[in-house]
């Protein structure tokens, strides 16, 4: 707030004000030297300079006298280090990226129309286009872009950044810093060790370095730590519906040869190729309301999970246990011929496909088989129990039906929904007060 514009407290001063939106300011540039004496370090050297020398046009042998200022920093002079004409060749700890920087440094001033004095100046910003005229024939539009790109990339926000959400995306929504900082580390240097084996090239932003220090990280990898109820995530609810559909093999009928969906991004939350925006369907830093956020954690999947969007997902994975990949019932399917009012259980002739699975003929194995490829065994023994007395009376006198009730009770358990492994408070909720009767006279 404290350069000249008509919305701060000090108005244009020391501009003229052109009118009630504009001030107008006479300026100037000026380029000085920016060390007059050898620099502390490479760090001090990226930090303050930022304006490049073309290393096809500099002959350092030739024209410099050199000093060697630390590993990673050399000085080229011609009489004395260090004054407007010195050039620094500095290589970059962090990604193994040489530079050679003038020492100068280009500001824009803000002259004082009333008294020969400047008061504020900042740094002359870069730029690749002309101002006045733009040619587009010359490329330069091309190495603008690239040069962002690059700041982007080499920037040490991001390997944090990256690694923050590639362990969300791998069903870990809070992972600790320390975590972050091994991931950092990796991508950074380009290599992961694990177990006897390196991963990467050794070269900065290796994403086979990255990745693997994401998976293989001992925070990714360790079991106990499944019990802290801040570990996991909350599943997406279009990998949890593809998930289903491959664990039993869901096939299409010949005349239906794609499996189609029908407007999920809209029904359940989210759809194939269907982002809303190019931030995707949820934010990263999203918070469900109440102990989640209260606790500081994040659990971006939350954001599509509205109850609307949680009821027409489960229909849809019910239906597919009972009925097939079908619209009927609240399916997911796009919407094919037939009368959905005669299905019953069983019947896939509304359906565009159905689940090929072969269950093992002993129901215990059967049911272990389901619990493995849904929860990867993490459901709960309780759990388990409930869905099995559920089964076993159907088994006697239709095993394919239990296995299809059994298909649709497992998707319904916590441990199908998130990463991690739920826990229960062991305190029942209070009834549901209902409705309120209006009174009348």
């Amino acid at each position: 707030n404290k350069f000249p514009s008509t919305s701060n407290d000090n108005g244009c001063t020391p501009c003229a004000m052109l009118d009630s939106e504009t001030c107008l300011c006479d300026t100037s540039v000026v380029e000085q030297a920016v060390y007059a004496s050898e620099p502390p370090s490479a760090e001090s050297v990226l930090y303050r300079l930022f304006i490049g020398v073309d290393a096809n046009m500099f002959n350092a042998n030739n024209e410099y006298q050199v000093t060697q200022i630390s590993d990673n920093l050399k000085a080229y002079y011609n009489t004395t280090c260090c004054d407007e004409y010195t050039v620094f060749e500095v290589t970059d700890s962090t990604t193994q990226r040489t530079w050679l920087l003038k020492n100068i440094e280009s500001k824009v001033l803000i002259h004082d129309q009333r008294a020969p004095t400047t008061k504020f100046s900042f740094r002359n910003p870069p730029h690749f286009n002309s101002l006045t005229r733009i040619d587009w024939s010359n490329g330069v539009s091309a190495y603008e872009t690239e040069a962002v790109l690059d700041s982007y990339f080499y920037h040490p926000n991001m390997g944090p950044f990256l690694g923050y959400r590639l362990c969300q995306r791998f069903g870990m929504s809070n992972p600790s810093p320390e975590f972050l900082s091994r991931i950092t580390t990796a991508f950074q240097t380009g290599l992961y060790k694990s177990g006897g084996y390196t991963f990467g090239s050794g070269n900065y932003g290796d994403l086979a370095a990255t990745v693997a220090a994401v998976v293989l990280d001992p925070e990714a990898t360790t079991d106990y730590l499944n019990m802290d109820p801040a570990y996991g995530s909350i599943r997406e609810p279009l990998l949890k519906v593809l998930h289903m559909m491959r664990s039993f093999d869901l096939q299409p009928f010949e005349q239906f040869p794609y499996i189609e969906f029908d407007n999920v991004d809209e029904s359940i939350g989210e759809g194939p190729h269907a982002f809303p925006s190019i931030f995707s369907f949820f934010l990263p830093e999203f918070a469900t309301a109440g102990p989640i956020a209260l606790a500081g954690l994040t659990s971006p999947e939350g954001q599509v999970m509205a109850t609307g969007n949680i009821v027409a997902m489960m229909n849809g994975l019910f239906s597919m246990a009972s009925i097939g990949f079908t619209h009927c019932f609240n399916g997911l399917s796009r919407r094919i011929p037939g009368d959905c009012n005669r299905l019953i259980d069983g019947d896939y002739s509304g359906a565009s496909a159905k689940f090929e699975y072969d269950p093992p003929s002993d129901l215990d194995e059967a049911m272990h088989e389901i619990f493995l490829m849904l929860t990867a065994g993490r459901i709960s023994d309780e759990n388990a129990a409930i869905i099995k007395s559920q089964v076993q009376d159907v088994a006697a006198t239709d095993y394919d039906k239990a296995i299809r009730l059994a298909q649709a009770l497992a998707v319904s358990t916590p441990e199908f929904h998130v990463t991690g492994i739920p826990s229960t408070t062991g305190v029942a909720r209070d009834p549901s007060p209902g409705p309120k009767t209006p009174e009348r006279p």
